[in-house]
């Protein structure tokens, strides 16, 4: 992010700004501008000023957080990168702040939600596929292939009822939530049914809500993993698993690098593993992604996905998504227990 961007959040007992970006240069007068102009509407308010977002501030941004501080401003700090600036600002060990929040973060909303596009790219990656038991890589590869462009495509969790659970966490901030819920897949459409709903309400409406939002929307977000639009390198066999090297043959968002396992008896993907070549957004670094597929009967019935996601503003976040299909009986049980 370059430059400076900030908001203010005018609420009933304090007036809070929120800096993203660096405060150098010109940034530095225009928000002090902006303070003096706020400054009137504060009457008797709190000011807090939220610096967790700050990625640089030159000697002059210092010095202007350091008058706001003299004259009674809280300066937020939740990353240690900013307490660190702050403490420097301060001469002063870092000491939370008392002011509670007024409003949900406007960088790391935006955080949480390129994580939630993540997460759904991650979840429609795989695209099961049927092929004959071989021996020679190549083989298994070509009927892998096939199958993925064919008639017989096993829809495997993609129809009837799924049991979902989901838990999302941002270590840093120390917010944590679950949701549990019943997925129901028809005419190409997919709706839920929630169940258990846990946790902080930020992680669960800036990233768990968000997933399911956009898995319901139906649009594709990640392209099929072929050979039109990957590369493979065969690299051994383990067990009744022949192991690939997959890699993007163009870097478009939701395409992932890394290794594939499939079964050679049924034909199903079992692992997958790799990160993201493209991120979904710029507030979003690096996401790293593991599949692991549970088979049955030539059917892919379970599978958990997880991702590790680094943002820029709010450190590390973790997402799981575990998925079972199930007949009526079982969702009756596992609604009612």
């Amino acid at each position: 992010m370059s430059g400076l961007n900030f908001y203010m959040h005018d609420g009933p007992k304090t007036f809070r700004f929120e800096l993203a970006g660096a405060l150098a240069g010109i940034e530095v007068s225009r928000l002090d501008q902006a303070w003096r102009t706020a400054s009137s509407t504060f009457d008797g308010k709190t000011l807090a000023v939220d610096v967790t977002f700050l990625t640089a501030a030159d000697q002059n941004g210092r010095d202007l957080l350091f008058r706001w501080w003299r004259v009674g401003a809280h300066l937020i700090a939740n990353s240690d990168e900013s307490r660190k600036m702050v403490q420097a600002i301060t001469g002063l060990p870092y000491e939370p702040s008392t002011v509670g929040p007024t409003f949900e973060p406007r960088f790391a909303r935006s955080a949480f939600r390129a994580a939630a596009a993540a997460a759904i790219v991650a979840g429609m990656l795989l695209f099961p596929a049927k092929a004959s038991a071989a021996d020679d890589a190549g083989a298994v590869l070509e009927r892998y292939s096939s199958a993925m462009t064919g008639p017989g495509l096993n829809k495997g969790l993609d129809t009837g009822l799924v049991q979902v659970e989901i838990e999302g966490s941002v270590p840093r901030l120390e917010k944590r939530a679950r949701v549990e819920a019943i997925r129901r897949s028809a005419g190409g459409k997919r709706a839920y049914q929630f169940v258990t709903v846990e946790g902080d309400s930020f992680v669960r409406n800036e990233m768990i809500a968000r997933y399911f939002a956009m898995d319901t929307d139906g649009e594709p977000m990640a392209a099929a993993i072929t050979k039109s639009n990957y590369k493979f390198k065969f690299v051994t066999n383990e067990g009744t698993a022949a192991v690939f090297q997959i890699t993007p043959r163009k870097k478009r968002m939701g395409m992932i690098a890394g290794e594939m396992r499939i079964d050679t008896e049924s034909g199903l993907v079992t692992h997958l593993e790799g990160r993201m070549v493209k991120s979904p957004s710029v507030l979003l670094k690096r996401v790293d992604i593991t599949q692991e597929m549970e088979i049955q009967d030539g059917v892919t019935i379970g599978r958990e996905t997880h991702l590790g996601i680094s943002t820029r503003f709010t450190g590390r976040a973790e997402l799981t998504i575990r998925e079972k299909r199930s007949g009526v009986a079982e969702v009756a049980e596992y609604v009612t227990r």
